[in-house]
């Protein structure tokens, strides 16, 4: 019997963070930014940048005690990515996350996380990569380090990076977000 070692992908220690302010320290988030896919207006503090981070800094709070609204709703926070930066191959995206009170409303009821793809010709094609590796449905974690691995395949281009409650009630903290290009 042979035993097979599989290794992850792994990024050089200097390699560059893809995304901007992953740490949320800079009090000018851009280009993070919060969407929803409803047309109604997000309930006030959803998103708040709040001093309760991994490391006692800032990170992100998403939080939402809405349970009919939820049902069908997702709370995003997003950063747009540029097919020009990101050429096909693997990439590491990872961020720390904390979660209290996670309670699933709709049937993807879950925290999750994704990097956004479509052929260049058409946008509304397209696929969440990492979207359903990453789903965590538990009620509570402490501060944990994810990490997940993508592959972004020809002919198709990444459009942004999305970090989620969807269809769930509860607080989610995100803090130290990173995507970086494989070796």
């Amino acid at each position: 019997r042979i035993a097979r070692l599989q290794l992850r992908p792994i990024a050089r220690a200097d390699q560059p963070n893809l995304l901007k302010n992953g740490s949320f320290e800079r009090e000018d988030l851009a280009p993070w930014r919060v969407s929803s896919n409803s047309r109604q207006p997000l309930p006030k503090g959803a998103v708040r940048r709040v001093r309760e981070g991994r490391d006692g800094g800032w990170c992100i709070r998403l939080e939402s005690s809405d349970a009919q609204a939820m049902k069908k709703r997702v709370l995003k926070w997003t950063h747009p990515t540029h097919p020009a930066s990101l050429p096909p191959g693997k990439y590491i995206l990872s961020y720390d996350l904390r979660v209290s009170q996670l309670t699933p409303r709709g049937p993807m009821g879950s925290f999750n996380s994704y990097l956004r793809v479509a052929p260049p010709n058409a946008p509304r094609s397209g696929r969440n990569l990492g979207q359903s590796e990453s789903r965590f449905e538990n009620s509570d974690l402490p501060w944990t380090r994810r990490e997940l691995i993508l592959t972004l395949p020809d002919g198709m281009q990444a459009s942004m990076v999305s970090l989620q409650l969807h269809q769930a009630t509860g607080t989610v903290w995100i803090d130290n977000v990173s995507l970086l290009r494989c070796e």
